[in-house]
């Protein structure tokens, strides 16, 4: 299996129609980031 991310935003949608024009195929995911500081 192989897999290609790219941004959502309008900006990214030609990288978004070579990918899915290729075969792959769009899974919804959902990713969560928090940013963290060296301070305590």
């Amino acid at each position: 299996m192989v897999m290609v991310e790219t941004g959502d935003d309008p900006g990214h949608a030609p990288a978004r129609q070579l990918y899915e024009g290729s075969g792959f195929e769009r899974w919804p995911v959902a990713r969560y980031f928090k940013e963290i500081s060296g301070e305590t």
